[in-house]
């Protein structure tokens, strides 16, 4: 069994992985409603959207290390066989 993060940056680093759990998760939907879009993650849901990269950073610059930023593809993305 693991031991729970002790440093700040275990700490991050686990929330980071949780963000990305949740986006895996729920993938299908965040195509549908962010396609072509760059989105920003943080406590498990979209906490900023747009084109612009920067804008998207700076929505959870407080939080970077936690958060997980993406640019949303246009075309569906395949599951793995």
């Amino acid at each position: 069994m693991l031991d729970l993060p002790s440093t700040e940056e275990q700490k991050s680093r686990l929330a980071q992985l949780r963000n990305r759990e949740w986006l895996d998760s729920n993938i299908d939907e965040i195509q549908r409603e962010y396609r072509d879009q760059w989105v920003g993650i943080l406590d498990g849901g979209v906490v900023a959207h747009g084109d612009d990269v920067k804008l998207v950073q700076q929505a959870v610059e407080s939080r970077e290390a936690e958060a997980v930023i993406m640019r949303v593809p246009k075309d569906p993305i395949p599951t793995p066989i």
